[in-house]
């Protein structure tokens, strides 16, 4: 038996390379991380700045050592506005400079959508979005198997495949997104300055993406919440400064004096739990469960565009509410 255990370590565990800073990772994947599977295909869409964004650089390094390690096999990395006040223009150059600045090279690198969905026209990409959507599109369709759309930003690219059939729906296996709140929560600690609270971004910066995908695909849905990264799962400013790019480090910094003076004792970090899907009992470690979900709907059925468009993790299901996963 313990033979077995370990010829199955040695075949879907990983160990760190000499010169990585192994803190982080094992903050994030275990100590001793095993594969869910191996080698599964993915797409990562991200919409990392140039100065900040911690979370993206962390998570596509956590990506990254997944993929070293077997795990998961990248097929493109994919840019998308972000909730910075970013252009994907933007997004895709910060991107290249990125992953330069992590000794990444052989990614793929693929231009998302311009527009959020929510103001498609006449409910039709651009010609320039649908031509990038179609480049995606043939990623997924040369894979010869089912596909997970890692989104680190708003939902666009997924609900986009799916809702302009660019994809049958069969070749998209699990997409996992970042956001969502129970009715009520929100990101003041009660420890510090307690007039503060924000949006759940990614929802509300395209809404209609993550409506599509709640209503129609909600099987495929697992969404990681902002209760997965606090508590004891926030990033320690040590942590976050242990990558040695300067504008990182800096961030880390800011973040970190303005969450103490929220109350956290650490850096809240939703983005870069969702890389702990790939290893196995990391969706258990960040509570992932069936959830009944919906928008925020108004009595006819249709989301409010001018309300604050979260997404929310219900108790009980209604007659809106569809079931994901949520973390």
């Amino acid at each position: 038996m313990r033979i077995a255990i370990f010829f199955s370590a040695m075949m879907l565990g990983f160990t760190y390379p000499s010169d990585a800073a192994p803190d982080i990772y094992d903050h994030f994947l275990g100590e001793n991380p095993v594969c869910v599977s191996r080698n599964q295909p993915i797409i990562i869409v991200a919409d990392v700045s140039r100065d900040g964004e911690i979370d993206d650089t962390v998570s596509i390094a956590l990506v990254r050592r997944l993929e070293e390690s077997g795990c998961v096999e990248i097929l493109a990395a994919v840019s998308i506005f972000g909730n910075s006040n970013s252009s994907t223009n933007e997004v895709h150059d910060n991107l290249i400079v990125r992953l330069g600045q992590l000794g990444i090279d052989n990614w793929m690198l693929l231009h998302g959508p311009d527009r959020r969905m929510s103001f498609d026209h006449n409910g039709q990409p651009t010609p320039g979005d649908l031509s990038y959507l179609k480049k995606i599109a043939q990623v997924i369709k040369g894979s010869s198997r089912a596909v997970t759309l890692l989104e680190l930003g708003p939902t666009t690219v997924a609900a986009s495949l799916l809702r302009y059939g660019l994809v049958p729906p069969r070749m998209i296996a699990k997409i996992i997104g970042v956001g969502g709140r129970s009715p009520g929560e929100h990101f003041a600690t009660g420890r510090g300055f307690r007039a503060f609270a924000l949006r759940d971004m990614n929802v509300a910066m395209d809404v209609t993406a993550i409506a599509y995908l709640v209503r129609n695909h909600p099987g495929k849905l697992n969404m990681v919440t902002y209760r997965a990264g606090v508590g004891e799962r926030v990033l320690s400013p040590e942590l976050a400064e242990s990558f040695s790019i300067e504008a990182i480090a800096e961030h880390a910094r800011k973040r970190s004096r303005m969450m103490k003076f929220l109350g956290y004792t650490g850096l809240p970090s939703w983005d870069t739990w969702a890389a702990t899907l790939f290893v196995t009992g990391g969706a258990e470690r960040i509570g992932c469960r069936e959830t009944p979900a919906r928008v925020i709907y108004d009595d006819s059925g249709t989301f409010k565009q001018t309300d604050s468009m979260q997404l929310q993790l219900l108790k009980a299901p209604d007659r809106y509410s569809r079931t994901i996963i949520a973390c």
